[in-house]
């Protein structure tokens, strides 16, 4: 009975360690945003913008998908972007430390690092 008390505790810890960045898995979603394009000048609108954060081994996987217009015309379906990220500090770092999303506590949003607004998490 005793070395059954002693194993449930490191099972406990065993999965609870292996669940770490969790909280960021699932779809994103992030409102309309606008700026300006580096080369042309023209007015490039983000119609849609949705993050899926998966697990991929003992890392993540973040695929976004961007629907833009640009000069009023048509929309289009920027490439997807995969980047591999790790989750280190509460946070999810994207490979080679170039960026990092956290989710705000009081908001629940996933703060994106690129300045273009915050992403909610949709069902």
């Amino acid at each position: 009975m005793k070395r059954r008390w002693m194993i449930s505790p490191v099972l406990l810890v065993m999965t609870a360690c292996g669940q770490s960045g969790s909280e960021y898995v699932g779809k994103w979603e992030r409102g309309k945003t606008s700026h300006e394009n580096g080369f042309s000048g023209a007015q490039v609108n983000v119609v849609k913008d949705t993050m899926t954060i998966e697990r991929n081994g003992d890392s993540f996987l973040l695929n976004n998908t961007r629907v833009l217009t640009q000069g009023g015309g048509k929309p289009f379906i920027y490439p997807n972007n995969k980047q591999p990220a790790i989750y280190k500090d509460g946070q999810l770092q994207v490979a080679g430390g170039l960026a990092a999303y956290v989710i705000d506590k009081a908001s629940g949003h996933l703060v994106a690092p690129d300045g273009g607004g915050d992403f909610t998490r949709t069902k």
